[in-house]
């Protein structure tokens, strides 16, 4: 174990914290203390994470917009996202990106609204995945998603959801 001492300040000069240990159960200390501090290393952990695959709601705010919309544009159908003439998407429309590390790697993207019955409907506006990532078993897993964003905004009905195979 490694004990560090911190020489953080807050705004007005205090000194923060005291002594504190890092022990090997945080992510990535065992490889820290089996190699050493040298930042040269290539850490496994840490390239792992990088090119994970993780699935997260995008609106115009993101840092990789610009990215998104690349993506949407070669691989659905940009003109089904509902972007005001200042660039915001709107509030009814839900984007669902797949990042293979940083990259985007598919989307599925649905509106919800209210339906004549009461309930909350979401349907589904486009979907697609860049073919260099086909037969990953990313469209499932984005497909999951999107299913459970829907259900967690409280939607009782989901029209079009039901993708098939057409990613590829």
């Amino acid at each position: 174990m490694c004990a560090t001492r911190s020489n953080r300040r807050d705004n007005e000069g205090r000194k923060l914290g005291a002594a504190r240990t890092a022990g090997p159960a945080h992510a990535g200390n065992a490889d820290r203390a089996a190699r050493g501090p040298d930042k040269n290393v290539a850490y496994p952990a840490r390239a792992a994470r990088r090119a994970a695959l993780r699935v997260e709601p995008v609106d115009s705010w993101h840092v990789a917009w610009s990215k998104v919309l690349k993506l949407i544009e070669a691989t659905g159908s940009a003109d089904k996202l509902q972007i005001d003439a200042d660039g915001w998407l709107s509030a009814r429309q839900v984007l669902m990106i797949a990042f293979a590390g940083d990259a985007p790697a598919a989307h599925v993207c649905f509106s919800v609204s209210p339906s004549r019955t009461g309930c909350v409907q979401a349907r589904l506006d486009t979907f697609g995945i860049a073919p260099k990532f086909c037969g990953r078993g990313i469209e499932s897993q984005l497909h999951r998603a999107a299913s459970e964003r829907a259900h967690a905004l409280g939607c009782d009905k989901r029209i079009g959801f039901g993708l098939g195979s057409d990613w590829c």
